[in-house]
């Protein structure tokens, strides 16, 4: 055996091939990265018809995820591309993979529904990345931003900072409310007052309130003429008063914290009995605008 030969062709053809090959990888590698920022980072935006007007909305979401799905296309694409310089023969391996394929596909029947209900979110538009969004997931509901997602989840945190991942099959199945949807929404505060109070001229209570939530929420209130106080019931202990607020959905959260605070405050300051049931808050998801 003439070694000398050997190292020869192995300096000058199969070293210099092995080589291209992982050139081939690292610019694929590159270029997909560089297309994925691309695609990720352009805002598509629609318009929605509204009452007043047309209102553009940005989806950061499907351009995200189209741009990893164009990531993991082109570093397929550049392996394949760059497995004849490793000496490995693709149409056999491309056998081989379309068979272990399907294979993999009838195992992960679950995980290909999950990619579905991915789609399908993505499709219709359930939410964006950083939309405030409210779902219930059996027993527990889970309230909060939109963190991240993917086609086999989405990652959620609530006002302490967890983060919940939820499978996408669950979102589609749930019953799901998106406080960012339109660019105003509701925030309501329903309370109940003790009948224990004294006579109250219910009327004027009912004006006074209105007045104090229009004077304290202006930095918050985006129509004083849909601002509602209503009684919404009554029983033999307690009435029960609604106090709605039109709002910028990006504000909903402080706008809804400051409200109760002003309704507390109030009723301290007028010495009314408040009952077990304040600050219900299952009202708040009523959108006064499509």
């Amino acid at each position: 055996m003439d070694i000398t030969k050997t190292t020869k062709d192995l300096l000058t053809y199969e070293i210099p091939y092995f080589v291209k090959g992982i050139i081939l990888l690292i610019v694929t590698v590159i270029i997909a990265k560089i297309i994925q920022l691309k695609i990720s980072y352009v805002k598509a935006s629609f318009d929605k018809n509204k009452k007043d007007g047309n209102t553009e909305y940005n989806n950061k979401l499907i351009m995200i995820t189209i741009g990893n799905i164009v990531y993991w296309l082109i570093i397929i694409f550049g392996v394949i591309l760059s497995l004849k310089y490793f000496g490995i023969d693709v149409s056999s391996l491309l056998v081989v993979l379309g068979t272990v394929g399907l294979a993999l596909g009838l195992a992960m029947q679950n995980t290909l529904t999950e990619m579905i209900s991915g789609i399908m979110i993505l499709l219709l538009n359930y939410y964006d990345l950083g939309d405030l969004i409210s779902i219930q997931v059996g027993s527990e509901n889970i309230f909060g931003k939109v963190e991240h997602f993917d086609l086999f989840g989405t990652m959620i945190k609530d006002s302490d900072r967890r983060i919940h991942r939820v499978s996408n099959t669950s979102i589609v199945k749930s019953h799901l409310i998106n406080y960012y949807k339109n660019k105003e929404v509701s925030v309501g505060i329903e309370v109940s007052i003790s009948n224990n109070n004294t006579t109250i001229d219910i009327n004027s209570l009912l004006d006074t309130l209105k007045d104090t939530v229009e004077v304290e929420l202006s930095n918050y209130i985006t129509d004083k003429e849909l601002i509602s106080v209503f009684i919404s019931d009554m029983s033999k202990t307690g009435t029960q008063i609604y106090v709605r607020i039109p709002v910028e959905s990006e504000n909903f959260l402080p706008a809804r914290s400051q409200t109760r605070k002003v309704i507390r405050e109030f009723c301290n300051k007028n010495s009314l009995l408040l009952l077990d049931n304040f600050y219900q808050s299952n009202r708040t998801t009523n959108y006064y605008s499509s």
